[in-house]
């Protein structure tokens, strides 16, 4: 009966290490409270209080230079070698296009790796953001997410420089962000170690 117990416990303890580093473990959260770190060569970009989100940027093609605005910023945080990332946008878009049509226009967003001479593009995707009158209603903003590894040889010359994230808006379209997260996902041998270990554990549990 005690060696059953003390196999439980090390099981135990053993699955609430691993649990601890399994999940998508937050590497950076830009709340939208300081433009410090962002840049824009568009205009077109203020900061807005509205709702419980303290504040937001919005981007309006229509007060930039261009019919489009966008928004960059490069973070400190490395890039290393074997990892997945994620990073999510907390995103609506607001749109009163041509001829009274209200028909979402995608936003990009960009992932790119600062290299200290210029950004080189690691994966842009269109995405389609929920798209909601002026002021937005959702609280918080729905998010989407876009992700890459550095997996064997993907993205091998990204790897040791810094991480960095462009939202690009469409030709006569806006768009209001509050919130970029960055995280760290965890490998799919460490997530299956993780099952196992609780199966096991479970099984333990009901036979002790």
């Amino acid at each position: 009966m005690l060696k059953h117990k003390l196999i439980n416990g090390v099981l135990f303890v053993s699955v609430l290490l691993l649990t601890s580093q399994s999940f998508a473990a937050l590497i950076l959260e830009d709340d939208m409270d300081d433009w410090g770190p962002w840049y824009s060569s568009t205009g077109g970009i203020s900061k807005v209080n509205f709702g419980s989100n303290d504040t937001a940027f919005h981007m309006s093609s229509w007060e930039s230079d261009f019919r489009y605005a966008h928004m960059l910023r490069t973070t400190e945080e490395t890039i290393l070698a074997e990892k997945e990332y994620e990073v999510s946008f907390g995103i609506v878009g607001h749109q009163v296009a041509e001829e009274g049509s209200t028909l979402a226009k995608s936003t990009k967003l960009q992932l790119y790796f600062w290299d200290e001479s210029s950004n080189t593009s690691i994966v842009q995707e269109s995405v389609d953001p929920v798209y909601e009158e002026w002021p937005p209603t959702s609280d918080p903003f729905p998010m989407i997410t876009v992700s890459f590894n550095t997996y064997g040889t993907n993205n091998a010359d990204a790897v040791g420089n810094y991480l960095g994230f462009k939202i690009m808006g469409n030709y006569d379209a806006s768009q209001t962000v509050d919130t970029v997260k960055v995280s760290e996902v965890p490998e799919p041998a460490t997530l299956a170690l993780l099952g196992s270990g609780c199966a096991v554990f479970m099984r333990r549990r009901k036979n002790a």
